[in-house]
């Protein structure tokens, strides 16, 4: 039984095909941002940035061995994602002014706290 031609690979593939689909995959890879780049780009910390991974609001590749530690990487479409899911159009304080459940206008009134004291000195002097 003979194997492939030199000039296949496995399933039918050519050496440039293969060699396509390995520059495309290494063009992939090497978009992948590590942590500290990621976090640069967020303008967090790279603690902040594994608590946003690890709560899940944020995507990431693990490069690592099965098994092992996992090694995070991000890719820069993630984290153009996540800042439009995070991005804001109002301040949600002044945005509806309608619903508000305060009154806009407060009353006060003055506490005099020797008021008591003094009541009870004078209901002293007065009883004797």
């Amino acid at each position: 039984m003979r194997g492939p031609p030199p000039y296949e690979v496995s399933r039918g593939v050519t050496i440039r095909e293969a060699e396509r689909l390995a520059d495309r995959y290494i063009e992939k890879v090497s978009t992948l941002l590590s942590p500290a780049q990621a976090a640069a780009i967020l303008a967090v910390t790279t603690k902040h940035l594994l608590e946003l991974t690890n709560e899940g609001a944020l995507r990431w590749v693990n490069i690592g061995l099965d098994g092992k530690r996992p090694t995070r990487r991000y890719k820069r479409e993630d984290l153009s994602e996540f800042i439009e899911k995070r991005s804001q159009r109002a301040c949600r304080y002044t945005e509806n002014t309608a619903n508000q459940n305060t009154p806009m206008t407060s009353s006060f009134a003055v506490i005099d706290f020797s008021a008591p004291p003094a009541r009870a000195i004078s209901a002293r002097r007065n009883g004797s």
